[in-house]
């Protein structure tokens, strides 16, 4: 059996820094990909991962489960980080709103089109995780 351990008790603060940090990014003339696809992942790193303490704290987890549960925790990280992604994109384009736009429709259609390589990858490394 596993574990899953409580949650501690500086989450909030990371949570507070991450949206100081992704306030600040919103006021940049910024339209890297990069920098954009960072934020996002990180976005829901600490939010999916903030609800699994919040629901799953304290509780075991059968050694059986543990593997395809990390995998598709994977799967759901990579594919939700490509979602954020897209809209971290969209609302940067339209909170600016300049003429020439941020983020183009062509790289929101683009970033949109590499979901399943997200999602292979989160998948990989839930699968190398979970290994390990």
């Amino acid at each position: 059996m596993l574990m899953i351990p409580a949650r501690p008790v500086y989450m909030t603060f990371v949570n507070l820094i991450y949206g100081s940090v992704l306030l600040f990014w919103l006021s940049l003339e910024d339209n890297g990909v990069l920098s954009v696809s960072l934020l996002a992942s990180g976005a829901v790193l600490i939010y999916v991962g903030d609800w699994l303490w919040r629901r799953y704290a304290g509780q075991s987890l059968p050694q059986r489960i543990w593997l395809p549960a990390i995998l598709l925790l994977g799967v759901l990280l990579g594919s939700l980080a490509n979602l954020v992604t897209v809209f971290l994109m969209f609302f940067k384009t339209a909170w600016h709103g300049h003429i020439f736009p941020d983020y183009p429709n062509s790289i929101l259609l683009a970033t949109l089109q590499r979901l399943p390589v997200w999602a292979g990858v989160g998948a990989l490394m839930g699968l190398g995780i979970g290994l390990f």
